[in-house]
């Protein structure tokens, strides 16, 4: 069982993925964990510092508030 849990600061990123090539790095705010799917957590992006993501996709939720779901396993609290 994971210790993310909601209300958590974390590091998102892709860096613990050798094969990933994005090597966005954005902090987000954990909203929940998802119930069908508790390998997976709804979040919503607070800060980005590398958004490689190839359409700027972090950095337009960081401006609209909407969230995103994504993998725990990418997910490093701070």
């Amino acid at each position: 069982m994971s210790t993310i849990q909601p209300g958590d600061i974390c590091i998102y990123s892709f860096e613990s993925d050798a094969d990933c090539k994005n090597k966005s790095v954005v902090e987000v705010e954990v909203i929940r964990i998802l119930p069908n799917h508790p390998e997976g957590a709804e979040i919503k992006v607070r800060n980005v510092s590398v958004d490689d993501s190839g359409n700027g996709y972090f950095h337009y939720l960081q401006r609209s508030g909407n969230t995103m779901n994504a993998s725990i396993k990418y997910l490093r609290k701070i």
